[in-house]
C-alpha cells in the first residue's frame, strides 16, 4: 500500500512532532498487522510566522493608507501553505493579503478559476508594500 498526504501546521515544533508521531504509528501499526512499513516525510513549505513587529507596521502603513476601516488582522493562524515562509525564516517578514473582491461578482477562493481580480487594488497593494518597506528602513538605518 502506498498513501500520500499533506501535513500542515503553525509551527516548527508541532511538525517535528507530527512526523516523530507518524513514524511510530504507522510502525506500530504494520506491526501489529505482521507487516513492515516505510515512512518517507517529505518537508514542503515550513509554517509561515508572521513577524509580530512587522505586523505592527504592516498594520499602521496600511491604516494610513486605507484607513482603519478597511485593515483587517485576523488573530487565528491560516493552514495555507506559501513559500513566502522561506524568506520569513531568514528575515523578519509580515504576509498579507489585499483585499481584491471586484464589487458585483461572487466572492471565490484565491486559486479558483471564477475569482474576478478588481485591478483597483494593484496599486493600492503596491503602496503598502513600498510604504512598509521605506517606513522600515527609515527606522532601522
Amino acid at each position: 500500500v502506498e498513501m500520500e498526504g499533506t501535513c500542515r501546521n503553525y509551527t516548527p515544533a508541532v511538525r517535528e512532532m507530527v512526523e516523530k508521531r507518524m513514524g511510530e504509528i504507522v510502525k506500530g501499526v504494520a506491526e501489529g498487522m505482521g507487516a513492515k512499513a516505510e515512512l518517507r516525510y517529505i518537508h514542503g513549505y515550513s509554517p509561515l510566522i508572521n513577524d509580530a513587529g512587522m505586523v505592527k507596521l504592516l498594520e499602521e502603513v496600511a491604516t494610513e493608507i486605507c484607513g482603519a476601516e478597511h485593515v483587517n488582522i485576523p488573530n487565528e493562524a491560516s493552514m495555507g501553505g506559501e513559500d513566502f515562509s522561506f524568506f520569513a525564516e531568514k528575515a523578519p517578514g509580515v504576509f498579507y493579503r489585499t483585499g481584491c473582491h471586484k464589487a458585483g461578482e461572487p466572492i471565490w477562493s484565491t486559486h479558483n478559476e471564477h475569482m474576478v481580480v478588481d485591478p483597483a487594488c494593484f496599486p493600492i497593494g503596491m503602496q503598502i508594500m513600498v510604504n512598509c518597506a521605506l517606513t522600515y528602513l527609515e527606522r532601522n538605518s
